[in-house]
């Protein structure tokens, strides 16, 4: 709170429920002017009617909320009941669930069409277990001709040193 007031602090962007609960206080405080913004990585996935209720409940303290993907923006809409237009879908690694190897095989004849033109996919975010970057890793396993950039470092740099040097 103090850091907020002090530093004059217009947003504040939340990832987790504790960030999430943290910020509503500090922004029901009437002594702050802070908007809020809500990232959503899943947890509107989880069967959970206590997390729906606060958001709910929150709903009207909370400028925009970020979706990573369509799917979670949906359900922001059915289940929390937020309008659309405070919802910005942006994607925030691959889905290597997406990448059918028939998909595969026809990008894989796409490049070949075209040698000189390659598909580049990067990382950048910590490299910690939970970030995703070991899918990026695993990714160029799956697909030929593509270029893998991965930049962060973390508690698992090492293990992904290793890793990209037996690829």
């Amino acid at each position: 709170y103090y850091k907020v007031k002090r530093e004059n602090i217009d947003y504040i962007h939340c990832h987790m429920p504790f960030a999430r609960a943290a910020a509503i206080l500090i922004k029901m405080d009437p002594r702050t002017d802070v908007e809020l913004v809500f990232h959503e990585h899943g947890t509107t996935y989880r069967d959970s009617t206590f997390f729906e209720g606060c958001m709910k409940i929150t709903k009207p303290l909370v400028k925009g909320h970020i979706a990573v993907s369509d799917k979670s923006k949906e359900i922001l809409k059915k289940n929390i009941g937020i309008d659309e237009d405070k919802i910005a879908v942006i994607r925030s690694f691959a889905d290597k669930e997406k990448f059918s190897k028939s998909e595969v095989n026809q990008f894989e004849l796409d490049i070949d069409s075209n040698k000189e033109k390659r598909f580049k996919v990067g990382f950048a975010g910590r490299i910690e277990d939970r970030k995703g970057w070991k899918t990026m890793v695993e990714l160029s396993d799956i697909l030929n001709d593509v270029e893998i950039f991965v930049a962060g470092e973390g508690s698992k740099s090492d293990v992904l040193k290793n890793e990209a040097s037996v690829r």
